[in-house]
């Protein structure tokens, strides 16, 4: 699929292919050289990748997957993309001017930082959405949909099920044990870790954990791979919520980049939003391999 068209000017020419490449990721995949690729451009434009699409795709495969479901009318498709490049380029679905009023430029903006329109990346990534939609269904055998699955989507599946099946199928799945972290703020905490390197993905599973307020702080996983403590990798960002019945946070661990052989995984406390290189000092737990 080739989105980049209907994006000029959101982010450059390097954002109109992460955008490219998310909109492929969501449908079809990507290959190992596509991926090296994506990695690189989410930390160029980490703006672009916000879940939107991949949210967009989850949706709509939900949808699909129970059935009935019919390819996008060739007009309405023409629509959707039509309406995309209007908010794009500063107009509403419309036709009418919509654009944001200019703002005086910031210490950063007159230094030379770069920073994107959020009104011009959120109605790309709108319209992207819709194009991955429209995509999932067209890429169903005959695009007319299929027979309903018996099985409920991951996307609506509890935390801990999927957890569960990851352990079981991925052959290089493994539980790394997790304890209070050198004078813990919240002492007493216990869980595990269940990652895979091959999936590039995991789960974080803990028991005792206090609620958080999301005004205040939220709670951050630091993955550490071959490349050591001072390369340290945002996995997870997420505020507790505990099962009513288990009384466990479980959470799916997504790192922001590609890990090198994942050793260590630490949990810390962080403001609003989370950092991108914390200084570790609100600790809670850490585990290591072996």
């Amino acid at each position: 699929m080739s989105a980049s068209n209907h994006a000029s000017g959101a982010s450059g020419a390097g954002g109109d292919r992460l955008l490219d490449l998310l909109c492929d990721r969501a449908t079809c995949g990507l290959s190992e050289a596509e991926r090296a690729e994506f990695e690189a451009l989410c930390a160029e434009f980490p703006e672009l990748n916000d879940g939107s699409i991949e949210r967009a795709a989850a949706a709509a495969d939900v949808a699909i997957s129970r059935g009935g479901v019919e390819r996008m009318p060739d007009h309405l498709r023409t629509k959707i993309l039509l309406d995309g490049q209007r908010i794009v380029s500063g107009q509403g679905a419309s036709g009418a001017s919509r654009r944001a009023p200019e703002r005086t430029p910031t210490a950063a903006r007159a230094s030379g930082a770069r920073r994107s329109d959020p009104m011009r990346i959120g109605g790309w990534l709108a319209a992207a959405a819709a194009i991955v939609v429209a995509a999932i269904g067209w890429m169903r055998p005959g695009g007319t949909g299929v027979a309903p699955d018996t099985t409920p989507p991951v996307a609506i599946r509890p935390a801990s099920e999927v957890r569960a099946q990851l352990l079981a199928s991925a052959p290089d799945a493994v539980v790394i044990p997790l304890a209070d972290w050198d004078n813990p703020e919240q002492a007493g905490v216990t869980g595990d870790v269940v990652w895979s390197e091959s999936e590039q993905a995991g789960y974080l599973r803990l028991a005792g954990l206090k609620r958080n307020d999301p005004a205040v702080e939220q709670y951050q996983l630091w993955i550490v791979d071959s490349r050591g403590m001072g390369q340290r990798i945002s996995g997870a960002l997420f505020d507790a919520t505990p099962d009513p019945v288990t009384g466990e946070v479980v959470v799916r661990i997504e790192p922001r980049i590609a890990t090198q052989g994942a050793a260590a995984f630490a949990l810390t406390i962080e403001k609003p939003g989370g950092v991108w290189v914390s200084d570790m000092t609100r600790r809670v737990v850490i585990g290591a391999k072996g």
